[in-house]
Order: structure tokens, then C-alpha cells, then sequence
């Protein structure tokens, strides 16, 4: 590092200096839990089972319990082996920071990916900037200690036969020999790395276009299969417009038991009575899985609950299923900046 430092204007050193430390900011900011995530514990559980409404293809109500947590599973969340809690909105668990990206810190991975880059290809720049006059004068040494003299010439120096270089190879290894491992080494590896993590970005945008997480993706894949091979049938729901889940799903499933309700003041009860899913849009779907490719017929009381009578039509395109967490991308980028 000292060594391509010296050869750097003074604007580049002082953007040097700006830059470095971000990937770091972000990386601490990704390790950090807050109240909204990603980490769902014992106190901020209730809230975040009323982020996310359910969207009965991926995610049910009233919602199971994880079997690890004993807690009901918010919609869009997942349990995590590595990190022993569930996640809020869980993406995938990022060897990087060693930790899960979900609510709250995946906008500060997406700063992570984007300062990386930066970097990388910053780094590969100033290499270049630094390399390519070093190179030159060498190249123009060589050119004066292969001159060949024509006796016939008027100037015996007209004849000038550069050294012409056999291979790209040849071509690095001049670099390698000038800049050693600080300098082209350093970026050789930085012009290697940073198309990885475009790509990385250019992934996750394409996934908040979508509405979607990484996670959820994956599970979408299934279903596309199945939807591809006409097992997939889609039905109308009836009196779940509102879709929301109350204090009455968290007292039927012991979430909240009676005597705890009772122990409440007024402000905290009233609170409570008043939970309400955060999310604009609600489901009017209910995806189903056909083994034998029919209409389904025997139906668990629950679903039959749900879902209108007779209502049922084979899916054809996965176009069809409504993604209920898909607002758009603006909205999609905005709602993970606010969280």
C-alpha cells in the first residue's frame, strides 16, 4: 500500500480516504439488531407478527409455531440454525458478516455490496492510473536499447524497432515485474472481484423488483414447477378482505394467554385490540398444491373456511398468483429503507 501511495495525486488520496472505511460502516451496521430486526425476540414478537399479512401461498394463517423458537412464525420469516432465532423477513444468512439479512439490516448489505464495488473498481482504476506511465517509461527504455542503426539512412536514428511483446502474458508479467503484488497484484485481484459483486447487486435489485426475498424465491421456484405442470389450483378467499389476524388468533393460540390479558392496563389492552397488519394490500387468493392434477375435494375445515365454495381454478401462468409484497419497485426499495 505504501508503495502505490506515493504515486497518487492528492485527490485521489484524500477520496482514498473516504472511501475505505464505508464497507466497514456498513458491515458493523449489518451485525447491529434493533426492535424492527432482523433478530425476532421474546419482546418484539407480537409486533412483527403484523408487519407482514399472510399471503396463502408461501405464508398461512393463523401461523405455525417454529419448533425451535415455541413462537408463531411472522409471515415472511424464517428460523435460522446458525443464528438460533427467527428472522424478520429473512433473505439468507451472509458468510460475509456472519450474520442474517432480513428487516432492518438488508438495506445497509445493499450498501455493503455497493461500497465493495466502488472500491474494487476504484482500486483496479488507480493501479492502472498508477502502472500504465510506469510501464511506458519502461517500454520506452527498451525501445532506446534495441535501436537499430541503417548506415544508408540520413539519421541513423530514424529507424526505431520497438520491442513487440509475444503474448498478453508477456504483457502482465511486464506489470507484475514494475507494480509486484502491491500494486498490480492488488489490482489484477480488484478487477477480478468487482463484476462479482455487481452481480451480486444486480441479483438483489432484480429480487426487490420482484418483491421478493431470497428466500422466498426459492420457495417460489417450486411452486412455478408445479404451476408448469398443472398441479397448482388457485381459489377465491371470502371474509379475509382485512385479513388480520387480531388478539383473538394470539389468545387461540396461547401467544396471549387470559391471565395475561387480564394483568394489562387499559392503554396497553386498547393497544393490542387495535393490532392491525402494517401492509397496504391484502391476499384474495389461496394456492393449493393437486397431486393428481384435479380440482381439490377433501380439504382440511380450516382452508374450506377460507376459501369460497366451488371457486377453484387450475393455475396456468405464474403470472396469475398475485404477489401480495410486490408494490412496485420505488415502494419496494423505499419500504426496505425505512426499516
Amino acid at each position: 500500500m505504501s508503495r502505490a501511495w506515493v504515486y497518487l495525486p492528492t485527490h485521489h488520496k484524500i477520496l482514498a480516504r473516504i472511501l475505505l472505511p464505508l464497507p466497514h460502516i456498513f458491515a458493523c451496521l449489518c451485525n447491529r439488531s434493533t426492535p424492527s430486526g432482523p433478530q425476532i425476540s421474546a419482546s418484539t414478537h407480537i409486533e412483527h407478527l403484523f408487519y407482514y399479512p399472510p399471503d396463502y401461498v408461501l405464508y398461512h394463517a393463523p401461523f405455525a409455531a417454529c419448533r425451535t423458537c415455541r413462537r408463531l412464525k411472522p409471515a415472511r420469516s424464517k428460523h435460522c440454525s446458525l443464528c438460533g432465532t427467527c428472522v424478520a423477513r429473512a433473505d439468507h444468512h451472509c458468510v460475509w458478516i456472519n450474520n442474517c439479512l432480513g428487516r432492518g439490516n438488508y438495506k445497509f448489505f445493499l450498501g455493503l455490496l455497493v461500497s465493495t464495488g466502488i472500491i474494487l473498481a476504484y482500486g483496479a482504476y488507480l493501479a492502472c492510473l498508477i502502472l500504465i506511465p510506469l510501464v511506458r517509461e519502461h517500454m520506452a527504455i527498451l525501445q532506446e536499447q534495441h535501436v537499430h542503426s541503417d548506415p544508408e539512412a540520413p539519421d541513423a536514428m530514424s529507424r526505431i524497432v520497438p520491442v513487440s511483446l509475444q503474448s498478453k502474458l508477456q504483457l502482465f508479467w511486464t506489470f507484475y515485474m514494475i507494480g509486484g503484488i502491491p500494486i498490480a497484484g492488488i489490482g489484477l485481484l480488484a478487477a477480478l472481484m468487482a463484476p462479482l459483486f455487481a452481480r451480486s447487486l444486480a441479483n438483489h435489485i432484480s429480487l426487490i423488483r420482484a418483491g421478493r426475498t431470497m428466500n422466498e424465491s426459492n420457495k417460489w421456484a417450486g411452486w412455478e414447477i408445479d404451476i408448469r405442470e398443472g398441479l397448482a389450483f388457485v381459489g377465491r378467499l371470502t371474509e379475509y378482505q382485512d385479513n388480520n389476524v387480531g388478539i383473538r388468533t394470539l389468545m387461540r393460540t396461547g401467544e396471549i394467554g387470559e391471565e395475561e390479558e387480564e394483568h394489562c392496563n387499559i392503554e396497553e389492552r386498547r393497544k393490542r385490540r387495535e393490532l392491525q397488519y402494517r401492509w397496504p394490500t391484502r391476499s384474495t387468493q389461496f394456492l393449493v398444491r393437486s397431486l393428481d392434477g384435479s380440482p381439490p375435494r377433501q380439504l382440511p375445515p380450516e382452508i374450506k373456511e377460507l376459501v369460497v365454495k366451488d371457486s377453484w381454478q387450475k393455475c396456468l401462468e405464474p403470472a396469475n398468483v398475485e404477489n401480495i409484497y410486490n408494490l412496485g419497485f420505488w415502494k419496494n426499495f423505499m419500504e426496505i429503507l425505512r426499516n
